[in-house]
């Protein structure tokens, strides 16, 4: 993996799961000495579905402890989903299709990184409103834009045609051009719709250990990192 090299980066690992570690025997204990090393704690969180869990979860306590890390039990597939955008009041499954058609697919991934932007849509969709709203939040920000820049033109190199369309270059920068800045309007669109002060409300509410795990996947995610931003 490729890590930051910011002094003040906070790097970690979840590691989610069952069974036994010592499947390898203890050469996990290595990767966690190199993980100590670093100063890069691995958080274990033990999915609660094994009937031999009282021997697994030790394995997951102690690859916590040997990296500084934390330790909690999940049951997975629980959902109690925390309500955080209380302001849309627009209709961002018409203005996602808008979004989705400023795409300029192209290279051999395109048909690929296609099915990927529409398969998470329609899986954030199905799961429920909240998860659809968060990931049209994320949709919104500029780091989702950088997601598919090997296969979108108007990600990848806006002002440079390509060899293809350099005998119509003019026409066709110009077209890339307008097309980006529909999908910024559209984007600010999206964005105006998440006001930042709900966002403070809920990441107030896990800094102040106001939101229990409840054996939840996410919210034991978010605790943990919280947690240890305090330890820091």
């Amino acid at each position: 993996m490729s890590w930051s090299d910011r002094s003040d980066a906070v790097k970690m690992i979840y590691l989610v799961g069952n069974g036994m570690v010592t499947a390898n025997g203890y050469e996990y204990v290595k990767y966690c000495e190199q993980a100590r090393a670093k100063n890069i704690p691995i958080h274990a969180l033990y999915v609660m579905k094994s009937a031999n869990w009282f021997k697994e979860l030790p394995g997951y306590r102690r690859i916590a402890g040997l990296t500084n890390g934390m330790q909690t039990e999940i049951t997975i597939n629980k959902v109690e989903e925390v309500k955080v955008w209380n302001s849309v009041t627009a209709n961002l499954e018409s203005l996602n299709a808008k979004f989705n058609a400023t795409y300029y697919w192209t290279s051999d991934d395109s048909s690929t990184c296609r099915k990927s932007l529409t398969a998470a849509d329609s899986g954030a969709h199905e799961t429920s409103r909240e998860t659809f709203l968060h990931r049209m939040y994320f949709k919104s920000s500029n780091d989702f834009q950088s997601i598919y820049r090997n296969c979108d033109y108007l990600s990848s190199n806006m002002l440079q045609p390509s060899e293809t369309t350099a005998v119509n270059s003019d026409a066709f920068l110009l077209q890339v051009k307008e097309l980006h800045k529909v999908r910024e309007e559209i984007q600010k669109q999206i964005h105006k719709e998440f006001p930042i002060v709900e966002l403070d409300y809920l990441q107030k509410a896990y800094v102040e250990g106001r939101m229990p795990d409840n054996n939840i996947f996410h919210r034991s995610v978010m605790n943990i990192l919280y947690r240890y931003w305090g330890l820091r």
